[in-house]
């Protein structure tokens, strides 16, 4: 759960004037005392509290790539996955899995053509 800024403003103001110990202010304002620790190690070292936002990876698709995506499928709706993924790498020069593709669509929040092979 994220502390919210006021309650990390409170915590740190709390500890500068030493109204007591990490544990007791742990338990004062009833969080663990290993976040109070890490809030005032981080305040300390780079002087902000604000809180950090989640670790992840960066989509390979970015805003000008979705842009394309949009522009490809304004085109030609009917267009499968695989012939988005082959029509991006032909405009962008960058290769992406049918993976990537259909995130990028669920991001735009389009819906694609889905291809099945009939017997």
């Amino acid at each position: 759960m994220a502390l919210s800024l006021d309650l990390r403003q409170r915590i740190i103001k709390a500890y500068e004037n030493r109204e007591g110990s990490i544990r007791q202010l742990a338990k004062r304002f009833a969080i663990g005392s290993a976040s109070v620790w890490r809030l005032l190690k981080r305040y300390q070292n780079k002087g902000e509290y604000s809180p950090i936002s989640p670790p992840g990876r960066m989509p390979i698709i970015d805003e000008k790539g979705l842009k394309l995506i949009d522009k490809l499928l304004q085109k030609d709706n009917d267009a499968t996955l695989q012939e988005l993924c082959k029509r991006f790498a032909e405009k962008t020069g960058m290769n992406v899995q049918i993976v990537t593709m259909h995130r990028a669509c669920k991001r735009l929040k389009l819906n694609y053509k889905k291809n099945f092979i009939s017997s």
